[in-house]
């Protein structure tokens, strides 16, 4: 089973990132379960949101409190207690970031273990849409780095699922981040460990 925790603020899109990693594994036909965490904040607010995947029903329907996958849609809960809460040598966080791989090496979660890797989705975003949208882009770097689901299941799932006005710039978004970690993938030995 993968347990994936997805970590962000209110309007970047971690529900929906979620949703659609859980749906594409449906479609795959694996078992998912999928659900978000938040208060009464207002946009801007801190936001979780939880997804399991496996090959056979899933009976837990709790908080992930070891997750085998962080992403981090936003850096500056990067040492948030409740973001690196249950971090191990076998948990792989992404972050979304413009620091580099080094200065991720001093993050709480980095010293207990995790694989802690950097992608600057924001700046991609800006590329792509002209605008700070980066969840699908976090979504590509995570099937690149574990393929948790497949790709092409998910492009499905964008297609169907997304309103057709943004279906494309998510595609491309999805490969944008799926391309990024190439240079991470290159370089092992810098890889946060």
């Amino acid at each position: 089973m993968y347990e994936i925790r997805l970590h962000g603020l209110g309007g970047e899109g971690v529900v929906l990132a979620s949703e659609l990693l859980g749906k594409t594994a449906m479609k795959q036909g694996k078992f998912s379960h999928s659900f978000p965490f938040f208060g009464t904040d207002i946009r801007g607010g801190v936001v979780k949101a939880f997804t399991r995947i496996d090959d056979k029903k899933i009976s837990i329907k709790s908080y992930i409190y070891r997750p085998d996958i962080i992403l981090l849609f936003n850096d500056i809960l990067l040492n948030d207690p409740d973001v690196t809460l249950g971090a191990s040598s076998s948990t792989l966080m992404i972050v979304n970031t413009r620091a580099g791989i080094d200065s991720l090496r001093q993050c709480t979660a980095a010293k207990q273990g995790a694989k802690v890797l950097p992608i600057d989705a924001t700046e991609l975003g800006y590329k792509i849409f002209q605008r700070p949208i980066f969840n699908v882009i976090l979504l590509g770097a995570l099937l690149r780095i574990r393929e948790v689901v497949a790709k092409d299941v998910l492009v499905k799932v964008i297609s169907e699922e997304l309103p057709e006005r943004v279906v494309q710039g998510n595609l491309t978004a999805l490969e944008e981040g799926y391309c990024s970690m190439e240079g991470v993938l290159k370089d092992e030995a810098s890889v946060v460990s």
